[in-house]
């Protein structure tokens, strides 16, 4: 099987506890706060084109069940994306189990991107977690998406001809979606009055099947926890869509965001006519009717709208069509629930983990698997088998990241080979040994507030990676109390980048077996000290901030 690396992380973290609070530095008050905030987490906006342009500084939006839970690492509720990183914790009051998750939506709307949603499910208070947004650039979009940014006049608020949009194919998409708005139809903000304009502009991305035969993904991934089902009551477990097409529709009259229409307005996506029917497990068939959710943009939900159907457009494809009459991010594809125990739709598979070092446990998941997704490799177990459930009737590939494990080496996530369908797949992922000049690392890393007395350990992830490196290649530490241990490779240089209430710190240094400073950055010093006899490298830096 061929493998490809995707990004390399680094999740080789050991929780260190400061021993107390005295600290050498004079007149400074030192505050250790180990128990205030539980459940780290790191969210890493990433562009979904291998490559491309990365999300920088925007805010972020929390919603839902429990997002009265959610803090920053200094207690705020004010969520500030830096240099496409955002840590997040949880309340003290919180108690996430396997049985009691803590659920919230993550809503990301920022400049040149498509509106973004990501649920986020927590079950432990102590484990860090890692997550990667992808963000769909319009100008860029990603393999297997089409965009369309375009403007067209209206008068006086309303459509004086037929306005079509069209999204437009690629490389990686033959697919596209359009949305026809019939004369005279007239556009409506938020609270469903008239918007008086000359122009109407539209941003739309369409998600479908690739041209390597990969099946569309929802926004936020095809396993949906926060759902309402047709009959408007809450669905507890959730769903799994068999997603055939997502059009992601924004637009804009004046200086006002269009929300709904006077009108019922056409929709149709151009869909894989391979697309098995979960329900005949056959081929999909003009005249079949197909599910049509939306995703409520202010609280992340997903409500089942209606039913589209499948017909011929004119150029004689089959398209999945549907009127609606407020704008959302519209997904066509039928769905199955998820039932604890009991997988519908669901088949066999087998996964084999191979790792080159076999001196610590280590977990990896496993995506998307619907069973299973967590693998652990005891001490001494270089190879292990599993078997897993997968969904039927996707085209996917599936994909392995190292989980945080204290001590463990730099292993980097793999990406399997395309496959035509997953049941009865024998995979195997084989993780390369790392490299043999590495040195042993620690962290000491603290906050110097400027406007009052106080250094205190940083709490927060932070990512360290190769100077020049693409962002989602960069090494993830859990810093408690400032504290973190891991591995780095000998002469390499790299950027350090803390990510904390809104702002982002960085600073540069050089993995070496001597005792150096860091290149000055603002805000940010510190040097590098190594000791010879257990070959560790010891960074220790301080970072001027303002404090509440």
């Amino acid at each position: 099987m061929k493998l490809f690396k995707k990004t390399a992380i680094a999740l080789t973290v050991m929780i260190i506890l400061l021993n107390g609070c005295k600290n050498p530095a004079r007149d400074i008050n030192v505050t250790v706060n180990t128990d205030i905030f539980k459940s780290p987490m790191l969210f890493q906006f990433v562009n979904a084109k291998k490559g491309g342009e990365e999300p920088k500084d925007f805010t972020v939006e929390i919603k839902g069940q429990n997002a009265d839970l959610v803090r920053t690492p200094s207690g705020g509720k004010v969520f500030k994306a830096s240099s496409s990183l955002l840590n997040l914790m949880l309340d003290r009051a919180a108690n996430p189990t396997p049985n009691n998750p803590v659920k919230f939506t993550l809503i990301i709307n920022t400049t040149g991107f498509a509106p973004t949603f990501q649920d986020v499910e927590i079950t432990s208070a102590t484990d860090p977690m890692l997550y990667k947004v992808a963000m769909i650039q319009y100008t860029n979009p990603a393999i297997g998406s089409g965009t369309i940014v375009a403007t067209k006049a209206i008068s006086n608020g309303t459509a004086n001809s037929e306005l079509a949009f069209t999204t437009a194919t690629n490389a990686d998409l033959s697919q596209k979606a359009e949305i026809t708005i019939a004369s005279g139809t007239g556009f409506l903000d938020a609270a469903g009055q008239p918007i008086v304009g000359s122009q109407l502009e539209a941003r739309i991305v369409y998600t479908g099947t690739a041209t390597n035969g990969k099946s569309p993904i929802a926004t936020g991934g095809n396993i949906a926890k926060n759902v309402i089902g047709a009959n408007g009551q809450p669905i507890a477990e959730g769903v799994y869509f068999f997603t055939a097409g997502v059009a992601t529709i924004d637009m804009f009259a004046g200086t006002k965001e269009v929300k709904s229409f006077t009108k019922p307005v056409n929709l149709d996506i151009e869909v894989n006519s391979n697309m098995v029917n979960p329900s005949t497990n056959q081929p999909i068939q003009e005249n079949e009717s197909i599910e049509v959710w939306s995703l409520n943009q202010e609280t992340g939900q997903w409500k089942n709208e209606s039913n589209g159907r499948i017909v011929k457009n004119t150029a004689g494809k089959l398209v999945a069509r549907t009127q609606i009459t407020h704008l959302s991010a519209f997904l066509f594809g039928n769905s199955t629930r998820i039932v604890p125990g009991a997988i519908p739709n669901s088949c066999n598979a087998q996964i084999t983990i191979n790792r080159a070092n076999a001196d610590v446990a280590q977990y990896f998941r496993i995506s998307p698997l619907v069973s299973n997704s967590d693998m652990s490799l005891a001490v001494g177990e270089k190879t292990k088998t599993f078997q897993v459930k997968v969904m039927r009737f996707t085209v996917q590939d599936l994909t392995a990241t190292p989980l945080p494990t204290e001590g463990s080496p730099l292993y980097q996530t793999l990406t399997s080979e395309v496959y035509l369908g997953l049941c009865d797949q024998k995979i195997t992922f084989t993780f390369p040994a790392p490299p043999t000049n590495q040195i042993n690392a620690t962290i000491d890393l603290m906050f110097k507030c400027n406007n009052k007395d106080l250094r205190t350990g940083v709490n927060a992830m932070i990512t360290i990676k190769p100077e020049g490196a693409p962002a989602d290649e960069a090494m993830v530490f859990t810093l408690v109390n400032g504290k973190a241990r891991g591995v780095l490779t000998n002469g390499v240089t790299y950027d350090v980048t803390v990510a904390i209430d809104g702002k982002s710190y960085t600073q540069k240094f050089t993995a070496t077996k001597n005792s150096v400073p860091m290149i000055p950055a603002p805000n940010f010093t510190g040097a590098i000290a190594y000791n010879d006899e257990t070959n560790t490298l010891k960074l220790i830096g301080l970072i001027n901030k303002d404090c509440n």
